[in-house]
């Protein structure tokens, strides 16, 4: 049974809701071609990086076509997300969420400074240390900040048969499909001995307490309330040193920074999905740093064969389903 459209909606209105949910929903199939991940469910997953503006708009449009088609229990499903659940960014002056004045790379110069002052000891003390070294693991290995919490560092021996370290990474969005699996696996040997010392001393400060954490007088903390205070660190940095810039470099930006490294250097797209966790190899080409931005100046990670392997397999079912989809709609068109 079709849903009640109102009547008072303009048809201008509606066309523009059939326009973007169809647009919508060729996003959704392309992020989930097996359709493994309800559209709900996806829709509640996007809506962590869209203002309540935008979800609502999204929503209507979906509810509205979903419903036209006779799709009642899915524009049900759609109708019942509600923003106070999703996590929703701020905004600024000029109507721009957060998420738009961070950079998706990190300026030499920026690091450079950053490093110079931290490591002189001549800004903040206990947690410009902290800071730096977040920073510099963060760079050195695509980590989501999140991440950090459960990652460890075992010998190569241990997991591959062979001398070297790995950092062991339990994957920060293996929900909903979102990741090639549990964990990944990043093999460290091509990093010289100080950029390892990073990921060492990251791991230390971490480790600390059984929460993981401290704070400069012995406290334990949270890894939200450490993160925080890195941000905050990080934050003032840029408004010290970077005053006349409408951007800020973040620990985010350090991740996206990492993605355009390996993009430089010529890493191929699977291998570049399984060193950041992601679920295809679409991800990071569409939606991270750019190959411009990359240098090739620091150790890059290399990725578990396993899991590049896994990622191909993914591509090659997406492709064989594409030649199906593709096959079906020649059968059905008129001759």
């Amino acid at each position: 049974m079709k849903r009640d459209i109102s009547p008072t909606r303009t048809p201008e209105t509606e066309a523009q809701y059939r326009k973007r949910a169809l647009g919508l929903i060729a996003r959704y199939e392309k992020a989930v071609p097996d359709g493994s991940v309800p559209l709900d469910k996806w829709l509640s997953e996007l809506a962590e990086d869209l203002d309540r503006d935008t979800l609502n708009q999204y929503k209507a449009s979906l509810v509205f076509y979903l419903g036209e088609n006779d799709l009642g229990g899915a524009a049900d499903a759609v109708a019942q997300i509600d923003p106070q659940d999703c996590q929703k960014k701020t905004y600024r002056s000029g109507n721009k969420r957060t998420s738009a004045l961070k950079l998706k790379c990190v300026p030499e110069e920026f690091e450079r400074e950053l490093t110079d002052k931290y490591l002189a000891g001549s800004y903040k003390g206990h947690w410009g240390v902290r800071c730096l070294v977040f920073f510099k693991a963060t760079i050195l290995t695509g980590l989501r900040p999140s991440e950090w919490k459960t990652a460890k560092l075992v010998t190569w021996s241990e997991a591959f048969g062979a001398d070297g370290p790995v950092l062991v990474v339990r994957n920060g969005k293996n929900s909903n499909g979102r990741s090639h699996g549990e964990k990944r696996h990043l093999l460290l040997s091509s990093l010289d001995e100080q950029e390892l010392q990073y990921v060492k001393l990251q791991l230390l400060f971490l480790s600390k307490t059984d929460d993981g954490l401290v704070d400069a007088r012995g406290h334990e903390l949270g890894f939200d309330q450490y993160y925080k205070q890195i941000q905050k660190r990080l934050y003032e940095f840029n408004k010290k040193y970077r005053r006349s810039k409408t951007k800020t470099v973040t620990i985010y930006s350090c991740r996206h920074q990492f993605i355009a490294n390996l993009k430089r250097a010529g890493y191929s797209r699977p291998e570049i999905a399984a060193l950041c966790g992601h679920a295809n190899d679409r991800t990071a080409s569409e939606t991270y740093g750019r190959r411009r931005f990359g240098n090739t100046k620091k150790g890059l990670p290399k990725p578990s064969q396993l899991e590049v392997e896994k990622i191909k397999l993914v591509i090659d079912s997406r492709r064989r389903l594409s030649q199906t989809l593709v096959a079906d709609r020649s059968e059905r068109a008129p001759s």
